[in-house]
């Protein structure tokens, strides 16, 4: 009797013992699942790649078939089916039971051998996140605000490199850039007539800030064209532009005093031009990704080859059926090419566009973009003096017939069409703002080389060189922003803001030069040239300095 009562002992504290066990395991199983809810919580909160957020739910899968796939277990699994059991012997209250893996247990007591290996669980699971974000993966989650899920449905389709689609739109800005920046580089030839003729009252600075505020204009105008531009108003802009433009210039056709010059010219005319400038150089960015540079550079050589013809025409045409009607002539030329703008450029626009403020000042607070925009206001302080000044420069200093002076403009921008092309090609293999300063150091170099110029044959080799070099400062500005913003949905923001910073050098550069050289009776073009190496020197080195917070003091690195 004794000895039975032994053996019952025995059987209930191994029964005891075995059910603690188990209880260990389940409190154990449950931290476990608890842990991958967690880490499951944070991969929809944070976001994690496509292959992370599988792999997790696969071992889920896996956990959870292994648990429900488990045979049954016997009625009394702590004892081997052979061993005998004394009839009644066994109390209910320590038969133990499997308690479901997705209820809520209550805290059960470890053993120090489970709580040592509990807590070093406990510990991995405290360190910090190493989850990486994939752009090819939704990082909101199903419960994100609605404004997040905005800004996902307002970013840009994927860029369709070399589509026949994405090259009508290089032609149609092409045809923009002809348009618009090849009239505005053209206002030298402009100044030529004003100064001899129609305003030969005024002084040369005077007459300068004609050319000088139509670049300001045009590129504020930009700063409102943008938002529209980034809603997909693409058609709204280039007709309205289209209109103003040539009314612009049928009203300067009409002019005869200063004041109508600069209403007409300066003012309507620099409206219509910032209406369709901006999505010129925007559109081609949204079409492209890795050849975009080269993309910008072919578009903007459209103003190369118009600033050839316009001013060509000009000359020629104004001593042959006089200016009023030249301007005119001028006029259709841009409504007929403006047709076929309008007729092949396309917008890529987000799903759900958002409305964007006219003037953000946020973007601001990107320290690269806001020192990248500071470079091109230096530079243009200096870089279409040349443009106004060369052609004086040559009858004057060289001696040059006024024949040939009248074409040195021309000669100029037939030079820079290589420079849109080449620098271009270049910096889509080896960085944008790596061939900007290059060129950058090669103009100022360039332009304290004129103080020793004296010849008509080292004038033209250098309008010819310059407009070379100088070329790469209208056309790499454009894709360095767009590279400098990783929100596509943007750019055309940031691109008309950064337009109407560098509207604001060029607004200012000439008229100082202007009034540094001064009058014809006490001319300093030394002052002049030392202005424009001076701001050259400058521009490049703010743009070294967003280079190096870029990507540091590495110098065979692309950026």
């Amino acid at each position: 009797m004794q000895m039975l009562k032994a053996y019952e002992m025995t059987i209930n504290h191994l029964l005891l013992m075995q059910k603690e066990n188990y209880d260990l395991r389940a409190a154990h199983e449950k931290d476990k699942q608890k842990r991958q809810r967690s880490k499951k919580q944070i991969s929809i909160e944070q976001g994690i790649t496509r292959g992370e957020a599988q792999a997790l739910i696969q071992g889920q899968v896996k956990a959870s078939h292994a648990v429900t796939t488990t045979p049954a277990a016997p009625a009394n699994p702590e004892l081997p089916a052979s061993q005998p059991v004394p009839l009644g012997s066994l109390s209910p209250n320590y038969l133990p039971t499997f308690t479901p893996l997705s209820s809520r247990l209550t805290s059960t007591p470890l053993t120090s051998k489970s709580a040592k290996m509990d807590s070093k669980e406990q510990q991995h699971d405290s360190e910090p996140s190493t989850l990486r974000e994939d752009s090819n993966v939704p990082t909101a989650s199903p419960n994100a605000p609605s404004s997040e899920k905005q800004q996902n449905d307002s970013q840009l389709p994927a860029p369709l490199n070399g589509v026949f689609m994405a090259w009508l739109q290089v032609a149609g800005a092409w045809t923009i850039m002809f348009n618009v920046l090849g009239l505005l580089n053209s206002y030298g030839q402009f100044q030529n007539i004003y100064e001899t003729d129609l305003l030969k009252n005024e002084s040369a600075s005077t007459i300068s800030w004609i050319g000088s505020a139509q670049f300001l204009v045009c590129y504020l105008v930009c700063i409102f064209t943008g938002p529209l531009l980034d809603t997909g108003h693409l058609h709204l802009l280039l007709g309205i532009g289209t209109l103003v433009t040539v009314f612009g210039l049928m009203m300067v056709s009409l002019c005869h005093s200063y004041y109508q010059f600069f209403l007409a010219q300066t003012i309507v005319t620099g409206i219509g031009f910032g209406l369709i400038f901006l999505p010129a150089s925007s559109v081609v960015s949204q079409w492209f990704s890795t050849r975009t540079p080269l993309a910008i550079g072919i578009s903007v050589s459209g103003s190369s080859i118009g600033a050839i013809i316009y001013p060509i025409l000009l000359q020629r045409l104004t001593g042959q059926i006089g200016f009023p009607w030249t301007v005119r002539i001028m006029g259709f030329m841009v409504l007929g090419t403006m047709l076929f703008a309008a007729a092949v450029m396309r917008v890529r626009v987000g799903e759900n566009p958002r409305k964007r403020k006219v003037i953000d000042l946020t973007h601001f607070k990107d320290k690269l973009y806001l020192i990248a925009c500071l470079s091109f206001f230096v530079n243009f302080l200096g870089l279409y003096v040349f443009y106004y000044y060369i052609s004086l420069y040559a009858t004057e200093v060289a001696g040059t017939d006024q024949s040939l002076a009248n074409y040195l403009l021309a000669i100029l921008n037939a030079g820079s069409f290589l420079g849109r092309l080449i620098p271009n090609w270049i910096a889509g293999r080896y960085g944008l703002m790596n061939v900007q300063i290059i060129f950058g150091v090669i103009s100022s170099a360039l332009a304290f080389a004129l103080l020793g110029i004296k010849t008509t044959g080292g004038v033209v080799a250098f309008t010819v060189v310059y407009g070379f070099v100088s070329a790469p400062y209208v056309s790499l500005p454009i894709p360095i922003v767009t590279s400098l913003s990783p929100d596509k949905s943007v750019w055309a923001t940031r691109l008309g803001m950064s337009f109407a910073i560098i509207g604001l050098g060029a607004l200012i550069g000439s008229p100082v030069a202007g009034a540094i050289l001064g009058d014809s009776n006490n001319r300093n073009w030394a002052g002049l040239i030392v202005w424009c190496g001076v701001m050259f020197i400058v521009s490049t080195a703010i743009l070294t300095t967003v280079r190096t917070m870029k990507v540091g003091f590495k110098l065979f690195v692309k950026a």
